[in-house]
């Protein structure tokens, strides 16, 4: 049996005891680079945090499975590309090896990867959906909203569990239940 942990939950402004979706089994679906071009170091203190976290979970006795996505279709993948006159994964391809080889010289053991580009033609039909049916409300704001529904249902089909998978979002006072 874990230990019981608590974490200050920045929503409620408390100290609250963690209880993980399945007993004793946590999963970390965690935000890696958009593979443009070489990591610094504040993306891989990012990378040292979610790492931090993994391990004390596994210290306290947890089962922890980490995903981390990496984002390869994006603005500056696709306008990068252009300008080496290159395919997108052949560009992608350059950093995400990078990326790969520097999270391994810090001892980062990340083993689970999901790639933006073979789980995006859904995303992409969305995204076109929704464009078509309201750009001149939302604007840019579509591509965010249709990004974050798409990891959201990712995450719960990597880490399906017997109970169902519901986020609450506030905003503007109303509750919207996806």
């Amino acid at each position: 049996m874990p230990a019981r942990l608590r974490f200050f939950n920045t929503l409620t402004r408390r100290q609250e005891e963690f209880l993980p979706l399945r007993e004793g089994h946590v999963g970390l679906y965690t935000c890696g680079p958009t593979v443009y071009n070489y990591v610094h170091i504040g993306n891989l203190r990012t990378f040292v945090c979610e790492d931090v976290l993994r391990r004390t979970l596994k210290a306290f006795g947890y089962q922890v499975t980490q995903v981390q996505n990496l984002t390869d279709i994006d603005d500056k993948t696709i306008r990068g590309a252009a300008a080496e006159g290159v395919s997108l994964r052949d560009f992608t391809d350059r950093y995400a090896e990078a990326f790969f080889s520097d999270i391994k010289n810090l001892s980062l053991p990340i083993k689970i990867f999901v790639w933006a580009i073979p789980f995006s033609h859904p995303f992409l039909t969305t995204q076109n959906l929704l464009l078509e049916n309201y750009k001149p409300i939302f604007g840019g704001i579509v591509y965010m909203l249709a990004f974050f529904i798409f990891l959201i249902i990712l995450a719960a089909r990597i880490f399906s569990t017997d109970r169902v998978l519901t986020m609450k979002l506030r905003f503007r006072r109303k509750k919207i239940v996806l």
